[in-house]
């Protein structure tokens, strides 16, 4: 059906799939209704203000009216609206149909199931999704999706209809009966299974239902989404058709409604409590974390310090790798935040803390022993650390540190050092000979380092 509106003519102008009803045409309303009916695409009523009000609720929801006085150009931008309302439509990241034009796909399939031609559904779920961006991230849990979509649409029949109808949820509408559906969902989840996807080994989980007769999609769709709610609260890395859960729980005299509301509060409870793990592990390595570092220098704490000089000490007395350790000194400490307060004395020991990351080698790490007292902890002899150390104090005497009111100021430090050897038999005793190095650079003048 086409019109005329102010010289054009809206449907081949347009698109030809909205189709336009005008009630002037019909004797009543319910013909028009009728009319609507037999029409298998989207539909703009033409009427007036009074029979818009018993019109409007019976109209489906890719429908769209038009008043009589609407201006004709208000008209046809309502077509051009529904037009892009029909149009398939993508989902963003994966490609696939969104769930919008899905369900009218389903709505429409199921109504016109039979025994001759039944019609299925089946859902699939990604196992654990969540877990995955916890642990890789959300960009790796795009690519996931990303590469779960192009299996399920290499793994069905190109007739098929493909969407991504939740989070990490795809639905496929297929034209087949029930055992066939059970094994398409079954060779969806094998394939999925055979070859890991960006880089991390991906299960899920599948529901399905079937449609042998006319029959309501939302009544499909939930049938559909118990059957997977029993495959995830079974174990999940499974498919569950519908007819099969209602017949077994025929067959064991289970009330299948109450079954379905135990894997429902079975499987979000495994769900809370992964979280709750989760966030529980995250929050104990983020603590864990403050605890390793100093707020101040952003150096290892001397907790951290304490814990991991004990265990390398035992394995170089033990014949491991060379050990040294370094304890440095800031000179005069205490005239600096004297002198330009405690706020640019915090500033220039950052600073300083910075200077000292940048110097030491990537297999040594540093500490802040405490107060302005840094250690450094070096793999290799005293003669390979000593050449590292000269420089770390040249590069401090040389440069000066900023204050907080933009003055520049010298500064020097004192930096005592020795390897670990047969005469120590615990690290206190190790870490009392490196002190008393570093005391030797300070009442030898300051501004030097103290090796063996």
């Amino acid at each position: 059906m086409s019109f005329d509106v102010g010289g054009f003519n809206s449907l081949s102008t347009w698109r030809a799939d909205v189709v336009v009803l005008d009630l002037r045409e019909f004797p009543c309303s319910d013909d028009l209704l009728r009319a609507r009916a037999a029409v298998d695409a989207p539909v703009l009523v033409l009427c007036d203000a009074v029979s818009l009000e018993s019109i409007a609720p019976r109209l489906a929801d890719q429908d769209g009216f038009s008043l009589y006085d609407e201006p004709p150009y208000a008209m046809l931008e309502r077509i051009r609206r529904l037009h892009r309302r029909a149009l398939p439509r993508r989902d963003r990241l994966t490609g696939l149909l969104d769930r919008r034009y899905f369900m009218r796909q389903l709505e429409e399939a199921m109504g016109n199931a039979s025994r001759e031609n039944p019609r299925s559904l089946v859902m699939v779920d990604l196992d654990h999704f969540r877990a995955i961006n916890d642990e890789h991230g959300h960009a790796c849990g795009d690519h996931i999706l990303i590469g779960t979509a192009r299996c399920v649409e290499a793994s069905v029949p190109a007739s098929a209809v493909v969407a991504r109808i939740g989070g990490e949820e795809i639905g496929i509408l297929v034209e087949m009966g029930h055992q066939q559906a059970s094994s398409l969902a079954a060779q969806v989840l094998e394939n999925l299974r055979a070859e890991p996807i960006a880089g991390v080994e991906v299960t899920a989980s599948a529901g399905s239902a079937t449609a042998a007769e006319p029959m309501d999609a939302r009544k499909v769709y939930r049938r559909c989404d118990e059957a997977l709610y029993a495959a995830k609260a079974n174990g999940r890395n499974r498919t569950v058709h519908f007819e099969d859960l209602e017949r077994t729980a025929l067959c064991e005299k289970r009330d299948l409604t109450l079954e379905g509301f135990q894997n429902r509060t079975r499987v979000i409870t495994e769900r809370a409590a992964e979280v709750i793990a989760r966030s529980g592990r995250r929050l104990m390595e983020e603590l864990r974390s403050e605890a390793d570092l100093d707020v101040l220098t952003g150096l290892f704490s001397r907790r951290y310090l304490d814990r991991q000089l004990a265990a390398q000490f035992e394995v170089a007395a033990q014949g491991g790798n060379a050990l040294t350790v370094a304890l440095m000194d800031v000179d005069h400490f205490g005239r600096v935040n004297k002198e330009f307060g405690w706020p640019s004395g915090d500033r220039i020991l950052a600073d300083i803390a910075q200077r000292v990351r940048s110097h030491v080698r990537e297999s040594d790490w540093v500490a802040r022993y405490g107060g302005e007292e840094i250690c450094l902890v070096m793999h290799g002899t005293i003669t390979e650390a000593d050449t590292v150390l000269r420089r770390l104090h040249s590069s401090i005497a040389q440069q000066p540190f900023t204050t907080t009111t933009g003055e520049a100021v010298a500064v020097t430090v004192s930096i005592g050092a020795t390897a670990c050897s047969d005469l120590d038999d615990n690290v206190g005793m190790f870490m009392e000979r490196v002190s008393q190095r570093l005391l030797l650079a300070k009442r030898g003048g300051r501004n030097r380092v103290v090796t063996d």
